[in-house]
């Protein structure tokens, strides 16, 4: 199951509960909402990131000698490599608690505001600082992210040549894109049990947007991971197709399978006219400076395919 599967596995999920409750249902939260935090003081020598996207925020910005825990989950989700330059020796997290936090005598603890806050409060408590980032809704929070860290971390100048170096890589993409045809780009995933599309406040369609690409399913009006049959898929009717690329050891894309196999979805355009792109999962999902890499690449795949040129 790909990080993308998990994603609107756990939007299934929620829709489920919520069905169960008499009560309206609440408003969705802005990609980005994030809580204010008291200033943080600290020497910054035993960082934990306490999430994926924490840790490659972490592994853009210091030395591994620095942190003391980055998640157990960085061998599979990270679009940035932790088995070498040191990365491979940092003690690995297996699950977000205060128990292992506290025992690595963190003096920082990096979070970001859609984790528990309760574990949060305990570690503040106890007298460690905690760091909440926000989930980024495009290159501004990103860059605002690094620039805070950087300040936090007392590595202002590693912060702003991350953000002088991805920050050009934006802007190289703004100047490509007004070149390039407009194109109403579907980031897709369906395991056969239902569809759900990246609309609007989701980090992949801060992807599209840095990549100059209009996202249908925002466009339409949907948000967040928004359940997509396969007749609003046919409405929807994109130019092309963003999917995750196949597992580790899987020969096809779990979402293409469905999409081929279903008789209904075969008017859709961008499956009849082979127009897909594949990403990598880590990098489709990244909520983190590779965020930028993920734009990049999805433009270089995206050139390919309207020269013919073979993915």
């Amino acid at each position: 199951m790909t990080k993308l599967s998990m994603i609107h596995g756990a939007v299934l999920a929620a829709i489920v509960l919520a069905a169960c409750d008499r009560g309206p249902a609440p408003a969705p939260a802005p990609v980005n909402a994030a809580a204010p935090a008291p200033a943080i003081t600290t020497e910054g020598k035993r960082i934990v990131a306490a999430n994926t996207a924490a840790a490659e925020y972490l592994r853009v910005l210091v030395p591994p000698a620095r942190v003391a825990l980055v998640p157990e989950q960085v061998g599979e989700y990270a679009s940035i490599p932790f088995d070498q330059e040191g990365w491979e020796d940092v003690a690995r997290l297996a699950r977000y608690s205060a128990d292992p936090i506290l025992a690595a005598n963190a003096d920082l603890v990096v979070v970001h505001a859609w984790q528990e806050p309760e574990t949060a409060a305990l570690l503040r408590d106890r007298g460690v600082p905690v760091m909440q980032l926000s989930s980024a809704n495009g290159w501004e929070d990103v860059a605002s992210n690094l620039r805070a860290l950087g300040v936090v971390l007392h590595c202002e100048k590693a912060a702003e040549k991350a953000i002088l170096r991805r920050g050009d890589v934006v802007a190289r993409l703004a100047r490509e894109a007004a070149k390039r045809p407009k194109l109403r780009a579907l980031v897709y995933s369906n395991d056969g049990s239902g569809g759900f599309a990246a609309a609007k406040h989701t980090t992949a369609d801060a992807v599209l947007r840095i990549a100059g690409v209009v996202n249908a399913a925002a466009e339409a009006g949907l948000e967040g991971h928004a359940q997509v049959d396969f007749d609003r898929l046919l409405v929807l009717d994109p130019d092309l197709l963003v999917l995750a690329a196949p597992s580790k050891g899987a020969e096809k894309s779990v979402t293409l399978s469905v999409l081929e196999s279903a008789s209904v979805a075969a008017g859709l355009r961008a499956l009849k006219e082979q127009r897909i792109v594949l990403l990598p999962d880590a990098l489709l999902s990244s909520d983190s400076p590779t965020m930028v890499d993920a734009a990049d690449l999805l433009v270089i795949r995206i050139d390919d395919l309207l020269a013919g040129r073979k993915q």
